[in-house]
């Protein structure tokens, strides 16, 4: 009785019982509220809403949620192609990629820097596929500082050439995870970067794990 309750409060009016009640279903995997989701993705309509049933759709498994998922991120339509690359980024496989470069290729050019931070992390599931392109294209040219660190991130998991390349500019980073990146991944023979790590690791107002990574190496 009360899961009935529960799932009658997720669909019915909006509001705070509403929110609880989604949170609820999402941490019991209960799909009744996808069709919900759906439709208000659909609408366009943003707040609180979108919001609380979006994070209700990423949380489900992704047994639940990839094949809508995989639908809308062939669609250039930014009410469903957020909430599709995150799930995608969780759950896809490697035969996704080819959807998954053409969706970040559409993201870039639209400048949804948050799906591509969802396609930074996505990339760094499938080394034995990379080196990426993309990964590069966001390390050199996104504005955001946090897609730049995922994108390093993958770039450490996915290109062999790393180490003597982006992890060194990674060293200088303004992200602290970024230059903890750099620190755990560069050619520590590199001049450059044997300078720079003991800089970091002596750096009293340096983070401190980026001190102790630069001390470890």
């Amino acid at each position: 009785d009360e899961i009935r309750r529960v799932r009658e409060a997720a669909t019915g009016p909006w509001g705070p019982t509403r929110r609880f009640a989604l949170t609820v279903l999402a941490a019991r995997s209960d799909p009744t509220a996808l069709d919900l989701a759906a439709r208000v993705f659909a609408s366009g309509e943003s707040g609180w809403e979108r919001g609380a049933l979006a994070h209700y759709f990423r949380s489900l498994p992704g047994e639940l949620t990839l094949p809508r998922a995989r639908e809308w991120l062939e669609l250039d339509d930014d009410r469903w192609s957020g909430v599709a690359a995150a799930v995608v980024k969780r759950d896809g496989t490697i035969d996704d990629l080819p959807p998954m470069r053409a969706a970040f290729a559409r993201a870039w050019a639209g400048n949804r820097i948050y799906e591509v931070c969802h396609f930074a992390e996505a990339f760094g599931r499938f080394p034995s596929a990379g080196p990426f392109p993309e990964l590069d294209l966001i390390f050199s040219e996104a504005w955001y500082s946090w897609a730049r660190k995922r994108a390093a991130a993958s770039l450490a998991l996915t290109d062999p050439a790393f180490p003597t390349g982006r992890a060194v500019e990674c060293l200088w980073d303004c992200e602290h995870d970024t230059r903890q990146v750099g620190i755990e991944h560069v050619e520590a023979r590199l001049a450059d970067a044997t300078t720079r790590i003991a800089e970091l690791a002596a750096d009293e107002f340096e983070h401190d794990e980026v001190r102790e990574a630069a001390r470890l190496r």
